[in-house]
């Protein structure tokens, strides 16, 4: 496995390199956005999606959530909420949680259940949270 965190690849090429100081500098970026604003749970969840599969194209997948959760700041347990939420909740119901989040306090773990079940009950558990 390559491993981003040693600035190199395991191969040591200049592409690892590069990738590992770009790969650095973005999370970087994102973790003083994260202390300088107060971003909503899914602008996180987009976010760290985006540098999960960043990370896991150029390093495999072996210990992902634990070790970009620590580079983040956050704990492992809701690094992967936020996962499951970008990654298994509908991309309609993302929408919808996206366009509420700022009307009503939805929690992420709440969303995550949601997005653990299949797509077609999703729908019907979204509108049962909404209508509480």
């Amino acid at each position: 496995m390559r491993e981003v965190a040693n600035g190199a690849g395991a191969n040591g090429s200049g592409e690892d390199r590069e990738f590992a100081a770009s790969f650095d500098s973005l999370l970087a970026n994102v973790t003083e956005n994260m202390h300088r604003k107060k971003l909503a749970p899914w602008e996180l969840a987009e976010t760290f999606y985006e540098i999960h599969v960043l990370y896991e194209q150029n390093n495999g997948t072996s210990g992902t959530k634990t070790v970009l959760a620590a580079k983040l700041g956050v704990s492992t347990s809701y690094y992967d909420q936020l996962i499951v939420v970008k990654h298994r909740l509908h991309p309609d119901i993302f929408a919808r949680y996206k366009s509420h989040a700022q009307k009503m306090s939805i929690p992420v773990r709440r969303m995550a259940d949601i997005a653990r079940m299949p797509k077609d009950e999703q729908f019907a558990e979204w509108n049962k949270f909404i209508d509480e």
